[in-house]
């Protein structure tokens, strides 16, 4: 399975590129396993922090992950499926004014 995953802001800022192609078997995976796969690629970087677990798993405020251009909170959240071809777009929690 392939995936091109897309970064915006300090993400493609820290990892010095604005999208990485992740091949990865299976059919499918879940947006979860997916950044836990991104995660290990990746080790120590701000991925990590797109996700907490206080007890239960969610997606820290102000980010926002797409799945083909549709936002995943509107789907079945980190348990949206990811397929082949599919594009998963990464912004971090951005303030301002």
């Amino acid at each position: 399975m392939q995936v091109e995953c897309k970064f915006f802001a300090t993400i493609k800022m820290e990892l010095g590129r604005g999208s990485f192609c992740l091949e990865t078997q299976g059919e499918f995976l879940t947006v979860l396993e997916l950044l836990k796969i991104l995660d290990q690629k990746f080790p120590n970087s701000i991925l990590k922090n797109l996700v907490h677990d206080e007890g239960h798993i969610h997606i820290i405020p102000g980010a926002i992950i797409l799945l083909n251009g549709k936002n995943i909170l509107l789907m079945e959240k980190l348990h949206t499926h990811v397929h082949h071809g599919d594009e998963l777009v990464l912004f971090p929690p951005v303030g301002g004014g």
